[in-house]
């Protein structure tokens, strides 16, 4: 699923890699980090000592349109999703060299509908889901998700043109893709509606089969709402849901649930319901990201422009702050998949973080410095 973002603003969830501290006892290993820098992807290694520059390949697709960055889960193939013009849109398919820089000639290239708007590889690097999404001749939503192949031998794509999940025509919901969990059992699907006084999130969860990729039955499990009141929005990891919720008259805090099918008619008791009598920050107009594992809560706060990094208490039930935090209010917050590392994009910068899991501190902060405004960023483990 990636990225801390603005209330009700749907995004996918960008997963990355690793870094080490020598007093944790870890093995050496680093990331490797892309950056999508207009018609530039740049490639970095990162480790818990150095940011080193390993290439620059010139990409076609053009910054003036969405542009997605993929690496496949556990092969060397990495994968450019962007358009060439407003109705033409494109796959290009790259090897990567030993280093993890991808070769200067795709391997594969195809045009896709230009309606393919999220795309998200399974954890297993055997297929994937993509999300057509439009609107029809009468100004409905509608849309498709559709089940691609992987090889990860050769890193082609295979669109099978089997749509395994459907959203009809429905003038006031329009439904994304909101992510998986860690272990690839599930898909989620987050539908956004903003009309009169409704101004919520309905999700929903397909159980995945881990050999086919074919999709189980709808389930719902989860919705927030504020009416007229103001805003909300919910982040979901294995273990618990953040609701966070911003009113313009009235209270304003962050609510922890575990993550669980809730009734519609119900109104579910918080584990942690924290509001600006526990701390300063649960009081603010924020947005929340939990780190990889849920124990840690980021959030993203906008009244202090800056991303304040929380511990979850479950047994005093408090959110805690650690005494970390980022700068200024990122357009893209990432972790590596162990959560070992924290990328923040912050306009024309990238900041890099190591993270202790066990004390939830920031330290060793590096900049990677752009000429022009960062796009997107993506990163795999690299031994």
């Amino acid at each position: 699923m990636d990225k801390i973002k603005p209330a009700l603003v749907p995004a996918v969830l960008l997963w990355l890699s690793f870094l080490v501290s020598v007093t944790r006892g870890y093995a050496a290993t680093s990331d490797v980090l892309y950056v999508q820098d207009g018609h530039n992807l740049v490639t970095y290694a990162v480790n818990y000592k150095s940011v080193t520059k390993l290439g620059a390949l010139y990409i076609n697709a053009s910054p003036d349109y969405p542009i997605q960055i993929f690496h496949a889960p556990s092969a060397p193939f990495l994968y450019i999703l962007g358009f060439t013009s407003a109705n033409e849109e494109y796959f290009w398919a790259h090897a990567t060299t030993p280093q993890g820089v991808p070769t200067e000639n795709p391997i594969q290239k195809f045009a896709v509908k230009p309606s393919l708007t999220q795309f998200l590889f399974h954890p297993n690097g055997n297929f994937a889901y993509a999300l057509y999404s439009w609107t029809d001749q009468n100004g409905e939503y509608v849309g498709d998700v559709v089940l691609y192949k992987v090889d990860p031998q050769t890193g082609m794509l295979t669109n099978t043109h089997q749509p395994v999940a459907n959203f009809p025509p429905n003038f006031f919901w329009q439904t994304f893709l909101y992510g998986m969990n860690s272990t690839g059992t599930k898909l989620y699907t987050r539908a956004y509606v903003n009309f009169r006084d409704s101004n919520g999130n309905d999700f929903y969860y397909y159980t995945i089969d881990p050999k086919t990729g074919l999709l189980g039955p709808q389930v719902y499990f989860w919705q927030d709402d504020a009416g007229t009141l103001g805003a909300v929005s919910s982040d979901i990891s294995n273990q618990f849901i953040a609701l966070d919720f911003n009113y313009y008259d009235g209270p304003v805090g962050i609510n922890l649930f575990t993550n669980k099918v809730y009734p519609t008619d119900t109104t579910p008791t918080p584990l942690i319901a924290c509001d600006a009598t526990m701390l300063a920050v649960c009081g603010d107009s924020s947005s929340t990201q939990f780190s990889p594992a849920g124990k840690y809560l980021f959030v993203n706060d906008y009244t202090i422009q800056s991303v304040v990094v929380l511990d979850i208490d479950l047994n005093d039930k408090l959110l805690k702050e650690t005494g970390s935090s980022i700068p200024g209010n990122p357009s893209i917050l990432s972790f590596s998949p162990d959560g070992e590392f924290v990328y923040a994009v912050e306009d024309k910068n990238v900041l890099v973080y190591d993270f202790n899991r066990a004390s939830g501190l920031l330290t060793a902060q590096r900049t990677i410095n752009f000429p022009l405004t960062v796009g997107g960023i993506a990163a795999t483990s690299h031994p």
